[in-house]
């Protein structure tokens, strides 16, 4: 039944192109692959051809592998800022006074939390909220990220054409910055699995 965990949610491999990829089977309509800096997950429905979707997409999926492995070696030469949550914090209300006087906006409040990929969100009534994570990162990102999500406030309907525009005027660098952010997040996730074994 649909919602039912099932024994075939048990996590297999399957090696393809030099790749192992670890299976799961979820209640999902359609099979992802997701890239991490130690796995290749593939998220699938219970019923699937895991094989024929790999042969398919075998171009796109080296081509991933090959952006991976060039952006674990740039993340090698980073050097991660160890901020308390307090600075970090700090640091943010700071930028949103400056971006919310820029875009003339107002928030409603903020909330800062630990995610997975997510920089920062912007619910609908003006609630912020910003992954705790971004301690770590330099403050050109923060900048980026901060006015990202207040720009939300002032243009409603997601990424639209309007939203992309005003982004790429304040930030022309945007590309430079999202792979920044890919590549702290490599080191912050290898940083903290590291850690993870040390204390075993």
């Amino acid at each position: 039944m649909f919602g039912n965990k099932r024994k075939s949610d048990t996590k297999r491999l399957i090696s393809f192109e030099g790749i192992d990829f670890i299976i799961r089977r979820r209640d999902v309509r359609y099979l992802r692959i997701e890239f991490y800096a130690d796995k290749a997950v593939i998220i699938t429905p219970y019923i699937s051809d895991v094989g024929k979707f790999l042969q398919e997409n075998r171009d796109r999926i080296l081509k991933k592998k090959n952006q991976l492995s060039e952006r674990l070696k740039k993340s090698r030469e980073i050097s991660l800022n160890f901020r308390t949550l307090d600075e970090l914090m700090n640091i943010i209300d700071r930028k949103i006074r400056i971006y919310s006087y820029e875009l003339n906006v107002k928030h409603r409040g903020v909330l800062f939390r630990k995610m997975k990929r997510t920089m920062g969100s912007c619910r609908k009534n003006g609630m912020l909220t910003f992954n705790t994570r971004l301690k770590y990162m330099s403050e050109d990102i923060i900048d980026y990220i901060v006015f990202h999500e207040l720009l939300h406030i002032k243009i409603q309907g997601g990424h639209n054409r309007k939203f992309r525009k005003n982004m790429k005027e304040r930030f022309p660098d945007y590309k430079t910055l999202n792979e920044q952010i890919s590549q702290f997040m490599l080191k912050i996730n290898n940083e903290e699995n590291e850690n993870k074994r040390n204390i075993f």
